[in-house]
């Protein structure tokens, strides 16, 4: 579903929501903080907090493991990268991008946090 319109930071939606994924859960965090009325924003800020603090942490975990453990690691990077790169292009294009699992958890973060 597209999303069209300012966002109460006063970007259009479909820049607050990229910029919510750009680094990551810092980004989200902040977007999160900053966002009062879009629901968009505040989901994609959600989604990209749970979601990217969940990969750097098995990242981390996994990453100590040698030789295996390293050779995950960089996979589980790649796939992140590319991740990364398609939430930042589908949230340009104002579409909100359910991610199976995360997505539940952030909706229930969402709603449980704001009262929504």
């Amino acid at each position: 579903m597209k999303q069209v319109g300012k966002s109460s930071t006063g970007l259009e939606q479909n820049i607050a929501a990229l910029i919510s994924y750009l680094l990551g859960p810092i980004t989200g965090i902040i977007m999160l903080v900053l966002e009062k009325e879009s629901y968009f924003v505040r989901f994609s800020a959600m989604q990209s907090t749970v979601v990217f603090l969940f990969i750097w942490i098995v990242s981390g975990v996994i990453g100590i493991i040698p030789i295996l453990g390293w050779i995950a690691s960089g996979i589980i990077a790649l796939f992140s990268f590319l991740l990364w790169l398609y939430l930042l292009f589908k949230s340009f294009q104002n579409e909100k991008v359910e991610l199976p699992i995360f997505a539940d958890i952030s909706v229930s973060l969402i709603r449980s946090i704001f009262k929504e």
